[in-house]
């Protein structure tokens, strides 16, 4: 890499390190009330229902826009079973959050997915649940394997066709 790139690369490096030194704790992040999750889902409908029209589950976008507007623009909700959830309204917030967490992600979600990979009797996939599930280091050492080749165009060609019509036979 050429020192011009390496510089453009760069070039905005200390003003990210600036807006990463704001970055709060999660303790600090506002949110409903820390309960299990029947509270969560009472404290939306209770606060739906003063609002015209009530809750309607098929219009989400309503909860979450009454959720920002009374805490701000990143919202915490806690239940004893999991960790915090942390929701932003802000691509920009969205941004910021994936590149603190680039090299160590955790994904929820998929555990199900991660399990079947993991536990299956044949041991197909030996033992390795994948990019998509995998968390932390053993997802840094899997992406860092899979992205330089995946990420070269003369390999994306070679199946991008296929794709494409996997693609296309999903939506029909």
């Amino acid at each position: 890499m050429s020192s011009s790139t390496e510089s453009s690369e760069n070039a905005g490096a200390p003003e990210q390190a600036r807006k990463y030194d704001k970055v709060k704790p999660v303790s600090e992040i506002p949110g409903p009330p820390k309960s299990n999750i029947l509270g969560l889902i009472m404290f939306a409908l209770v606060n739906n229902l003063k609002k015209d029209p009530p809750f309607d589950r098929n219009k989400m976008h309503k909860l979450w826009k009454n959720m920002f507007g009374m805490y701000g623009p990143i919202v915490k909700f806690e239940n004893p079973f999991n960790p915090p959830t942390i929701i932003t309204s802000d691509p920009k917030d969205s941004e910021m959050l994936t590149r603190v967490t680039m090299n160590n992600p955790v994904r929820f979600g998929l555990y199900s997915l991660s399990h079947i990979r993991k536990e299956a009797a044949d041991n197909y996939f030996d033992k390795k649940a994948g990019l998509l599930t995998e968390n932390h280091e053993e997802w840094k050492r899997v992406r860092s394997k899979v992205q330089t080749p995946m990420m070269k165009p003369k390999n994306v060609v070679a199946y991008l066709g296929k794709m494409d019509q996997v693609a296309l036979d999903f939506m029909e």
